[in-house]
């Protein structure tokens, strides 16, 4: 043994690395996290752009909807402006009709209107000018937009409009159509001022008749299986705010109104929306002790309380109307000579009437045997139908009446069938033009 010598080091035989490489190893795992790093923000930036690129996807594709709506919208009447005004007092000046009241929506001139009157019946009409009365001086603006007017209209010579009158831009429905939304213009009309109005006596009576020839959206469920088998429906209700216990129907105006009822109608389970009209539902509230609420959550909800449903239903003008509603069920009731009862009556103002009545004037003028010429609407066996009759000599009704059946019929769209009748043989004619303005007189 030694005792002098080396001393053992397990680390001798060791292979130790150079500076040099230790140093490019430390600068290759730096340069590698360097490189993890950069890819990572331009993973973040490539994300960052496709979120762009997909953000502006979506704004070009509202931007293209909006330009097709805005489109759409320039077809129709009145660029799709949505408006009605109550006649609060109506007087004429220079050949027009000026009508004053408050602005739901936005009216300009030129728009084509029509004058709901509360005997039911409507006039097409053109507003020629629109002034404001929000401003301190009176003056003739572009249009007004939820304010105070007075809108010139231009009528046939002769027209009145009566107090309580509804201008609208909505077009009356000739008879009821499943493509078309159902809108209640004049009722609509009058309700959105029944915060003002409801205490004078001759508006209540004009909103009343409205209210019992509406017809209303009602929102309903399935509630179980009838004797027969088929599903049956039961309307929805809701707890009446101003009567403890008691419930009420809620009904709609239109689409609008029903739509703001968000919680139901913008749920998962979405009810099933009837077309009802005022005398079925008044009678199931009678039947069920509950009231009614029409627009229960705006534009202006009414109440129509059990109380003031019994005292509609026992108003002559109620029994009137439901009167007339079995005849036209029945299809007319018998005269006491058996034969069926025929209806006539002025054809509801519409666009579809108007280019009619365009087409036979125009049309009649171009033939000199034709002395005059009217439209009238014909109701017979629950089928509606025109009815145009012709003064002319006789032996050329086929000839003439041929020339207007091509002139009018491309403008029928919701009435079909088109009629014609010699003015000597139709013996209620002198009597219904004498009370009704003829379309065509010889000049």
């Amino acid at each position: 043994m030694a005792l002098f010598g080396k001393k053992n080091n397990n680390n001798d035989n060791e292979e130790k690395t150079p500076a040099s490489d230790l140093d490019a190893k430390i600068m290759a795992a730096i340069e590698e996290t360097d490189l993890e790093e950069q890819q990572l923000r331009e993973q973040k930036v490539k994300d960052a752009l496709d979120r762009a690129e997909e953000v502006q996807k979506r704004r070009d594709a509202e931007d293209e909807k909006r330009r097709k709506v805005e489109e759409f919208l320039k077809t129709l009447p009145n660029e799709g402006r949505r408006y009605f005004l109550m006649n609060e007092g109506a007087s004429e000046r220079d050949g027009l009709v000026e009508v004053k009241g408050n602005v739901r929506g936005e009216v300009k001139p030129g728009d084509i209107v029509y004058v709901y009157k509360p005997d039911l019946s409507a006039v097409t009409s053109k507003v020629v000018k629109v002034i404001s009365l929000d401003d301190e001086e009176l003056k003739e603006t572009s249009s007004v937009k939820n304010g105070r007017a007075v809108l010139s209209l231009e009528l046939p010579e002769g027209t009145e409009v009566p107090k309580y009158s509804v201008v609208s831009s909505v077009q009356p429905m000739v008879k009821f159509d499943k493509s078309r939304p159902v809108e209640n213009p004049l009722f609509l009309g009058l309700s959105l001022e029944y915060k003002e109005f409801h205490a004078d006596k001759e508006y209540m009576d004009r909103l009343i008749t409205a209210v019992i020839n509406a017809r209303f959206l009602s929102p309903s469920r399935e509630d179980g299986v009838s004797s027969n088998g088929k599903k049956t429906l039961k309307l929805l209700s809701l707890k009446d705010p101003e009567e403890e216990g008691k419930r009420m129907i809620p009904v709609f105006t239109d689409p609008g109104a029903l739509m703001v009822w968000k919680d139901v109608m913008q749920g998962e389970d979405k009810p099933k929306v009837a077309v009802i009209s005022f005398d079925i539902v008044a009678q199931m509230a009678r039947k069920d002790g509950t009231g009614l609420v029409v627009n229960p959550f705006g534009p202006v909800p009414i109440r129509f309380p059990q109380s003031l449903i019994e005292r509609i239903l026992d108003l002559d003008g109620y029994k009137t109307f439901i009167e007339k509603k079995k005849e036209l069920q029945t299809g007319a009731a018998p005269s006491p000579d058996g034969k069926v009862k025929i209806f006539l009556a002025e054809p509801p103002a519409t666009e579809e009437t108007d280019k009619i009545r365009k087409e036979l004037i125009k049309c009649c003028s171009g033939m000199p045997e034709v002395a005059k010429a009217g439209l009238i609407a014909k109701l017979q066996s629950s089928k509606s139908s025109y009815l145009i009759i012709v003064d002319c000599p006789e032996g050329t009704e086929q000839k003439i009446c041929a020339e207007i059946f091509k002139a009018v019929k491309p403008h029928m769209n919701t009435v079909k069938k088109l009629e014609f009748a010699s003015y000597n043989s139709a013996p209620f004619a002198v009597d219904y033009f004498s009370k009704h303005e003829i379309d065509y007189v010889k000049s």
